[in-house]
C-alpha cells in the first residue's frame, strides 16, 4: 500500500521534470527564431539591365526592393518591383512601363500597399500598388518646369503624403526644391516653401516626434549645393531653419536621440560626409570618412543599435566593388566591408532591419549575367553574411587554428601589433570577454565557461578596428 501510495507523486515528478524540459526546449526554439539573424545574398535579372535603388523591410518581415529596368538608354527607365520574403525569395514581381522615367523611392502604406515616386516624362509621379502588386492609381504633377522630380516620399501619422523633390528650369540655374502634400489617393492638398532657398533641391523628408517634418535640401546660386535642414509644421509653417557650411547633396534621418543625421557625398573631397544635430538642427559633430574613396550620389545612412552609423555605395577602384562603412555614435570609422565578385558592385540603398542587421540593395555584375542585376545584401549586426566573397578592407593575414574548437585556439597574425585588444561577441555582437595590452604575433583564446555556439573575435588597436574573424565552440 505505501507504494501504491508514493507512485501517483513519483509520476507527477517525471511529469513536472518532463514539463520543464519541454519548456526549454521551446524557449530556445523561440530565442532561435526570434533573434536569429538572417543573412542573404541575392541577384534578380531580367534580359535587360536591372538595378536595386530603394529597399525597405515590410510588415510581414519580408522585403520590398524598388528598382529600374532600362530597356532603351539611361533616364528611360521602367519601375521595377520585387517583393520578397525574410529569407529574399521572391513572392512576385512587378514591371510598370514610364515615358522616359526616373526611380527614386517606394514605401508601404498603412493598408499595406505601396507607393512609389520619382519622374515619368516631364512630370513628378505618385503611383500606387496592393500588396500584392495590383495597379491601384497613377497621379502626375507639374509645376510648369522642363521637368518635376519626386526625390523621396513619407506617409504621415495622420495618412497624407509628403513628396520632396526638385523642379528642373534649366542649366543655368538648375532647379528649385519642390515639396508636395497629398491625400492618401494621391490628390494634391498643397505645396510648401523652404527659406531661403530660390534655388535648388529638396532631397529628403522625415516625420518628428511631435508630429511635425524636417526636410534637407540645398541652395545653387552658380555654385556647390549648400545642404540645409528646415523643420515645418503640417501646414508648410516655417518653425526652424538650419544651414551648414559645407558643400553635399545631403540626405536626413532621425536618430535614436531625437537628433538627426545629414549624410551625403562632400562634393570637395567626393568623400562621405555626415553631420550630427540636435533636435533643433545645431551641430554636435561633423565628420567626412577620409579613410575611404566611395562614390553615391545620394548617400543615405542607416542607425544601428548601438548608435553607430552604417552607409554603403561604391568602392572606388578600377572597378567598383560594393562598399558598407561603419562609423560609431561620434562619426569615427570602425570598419568598412566590400562584397561582390569581379564586376563591377554598387549599393544604393541601406536600412537597419528588426533583427539589428542590415539590408542593402544595389546593382552587379559579378555573378553571370550579361547585364546589370539588382544585388540584395541581408547582413548580421557586424556586416557579415555566410556567402560572403571578400569582407575586410585592409585586413592583416590571420589564422585561427584550430576552429572549431572545444577548450582553445590561437590566432596568428602576419605582423607584429602591439597594445591590441581582443574581444569576443556572441553571434547578435554582444560582448562576452575582452582581453587587452595583447602583444606580438600569436594569442592563444582558452574557451572557460563559454557555451558552445558561433562567436566573432574582434581584434582591434586603439580604438581602430584590426579585423573580425568567426569562431565556432563546439562541446567534447
Amino acid at each position: 500500500m505505501g507504494l501504491l501510495r508514493r507512485l501517483p507523486l513519483v509520476i507527477m515528478q517525471k511529469n513536472k521534470n518532463a514539463m520543464k524540459k519541454t519548456f526549454l526546449i521551446l524557449l530556445i526554439i523561440i530565442a532561435l527564431f526570434t533573434r536569429a539573424q538572417n543573412t542573404i545574398e541575392k541577384q534578380y535579372g531580367d534580359t535587360v539591365d536591372c538595378l536595386g535603388i530603394n529597399v525597405i523591410q515590410t510588415f510581414d518581415n519580408g522585403f520590398l526592393i524598388t528598382a529600374s529596368k532600362n530597356p532603351v538608354n539611361q533616364y528611360e527607365d521602367d519601375l521595377f518591383i520585387i517583393k520578397t520574403n525574410q529569407i529574399g525569395d521572391t513572392l512576385w514581381t512587378k514591371t510598370i512601363s514610364l515615358e522616359s522615367g526616373i526611380i527614386s523611392k517606394g514605401i508601404q502604406t498603412f493598408d499595406s500597399g505601396y507607393v512609389f515616386t520619382g519622374r515619368a516624362d516631364t512630370s513628378l509621379f505618385l503611383l500606387k500598388v496592393s500588396s500584392s502588386g495590383e495597379s491601384l492609381w497613377t497621379k502626375t504633377y507639374n509645376f510648369g518646369a522642363t521637368y518635376s522630380l519626386g526625390l523621396s516620399i513619407i506617409e504621415s501619422s495622420d495618412h497624407n503624403l509628403f513628396v520632396v523633390g526638385e523642379n528642373f528650369i534649366g542649366t543655368d540655374v538648375c532647379c528649385t526644391p519642390l515639396v508636395i502634400k497629398t491625400d492618401v489617393s494621391g490628390n494634391m492638398l498643397g505645396t510648401i516653401n523652404l527659406p531661403y532657398a530660390e534655388y535648388g533641391r529638396a532631397y529628403d523628408i522625415v516625420e518628428t516626434p511631435d508630429s511635425n517634418f524636417v526636410i534637407s535640401y540645398s541652395s545653387i546660386n552658380l555654385g556647390p549645393p549648400t545642404p540645409k535642414l528646415a523643420k515645418v509644421n503640417k501646414n508648410g509653417s516655417v518653425i526652424w531653419y538650419n544651414s551648414y557650411n559645407n558643400y553635399c547633396e545631403c540626405n536626413v534621418n532621425l536618430t535614436h536621440d531625437n537628433g538627426f543625421i545629414i549624410s551625403g557625398l562632400q562634393i570637395n573631397t567626393n568623400k562621405p560626409y555626415l553631420i550630427k544635430t540636435d533636435s533643433a538642427g545645431n551641430v554636435t559633430w561633423n565628420k567626412n570618412s577620409s579613410d575611404y574613396n566611395v562614390f553615391n550620389y545620394n548617400l543615405k545612412v542607416a542607425q544601428s543599435n548601438d548608435d553607430g552609423y552604417s552607409m554603403v555605395g561604391g568602392l572606388n577602384d578600377s572597378i567598383s566593388d560594393l562598399i558598407l562603412l561603419k562609423v560609431n555614435s561620434l562619426g569615427d570609422s570602425i570598419w568598412g566591408r566590400v562584397y561582390g565578385g569581379s564586376g563591377n558592385d554598387f549599393g544604393n540603398s541601406i536600412i537597419a532591419t528588426y533583427d539589428n542587421g542590415f539590408a542593402i540593395v544595389g546593382y552587379t555584375t559579378s555573378f553571370g549575367s550579361a547585364f546589370k542585376e539588382v544585388y540584395f545584401l541581408k547582413t548580421d549586426s557586424l556586416g557579415l553574411i555566410t556567402s560572403l566573397h571578400k569582407y575586410q578592407i585592409g585586413e592583416p593575414l590571420i589564422k585561427i587554428f584550430p576552429n572549431p574548437f572545444s577548450y582553445s585556439t590561437t590566432l596568428q597574425i602576419s605582423t607584429n601589433l602591439n597594445n591590441l585588444t581582443l574581444s569576443l561577441l556572441n553571434s547578435f555582437g554582444q560582448e562576452v570577454k575582452q582581453f587587452k595590452n595583447i602583444n606580438g604575433y600569436s594569442f592563444t583564446f582558452i574557451r572557460d565557461n563559454l557555451p558552445s555556439g558561433i562567436y566573432f573575435l574582434r581584434l582591434s588597436q586603439k580604438n581602430e578596428l584590426i579585423a573580425i574573424k568567426k569562431i565556432v565552440i563546439i562541446d567534447n
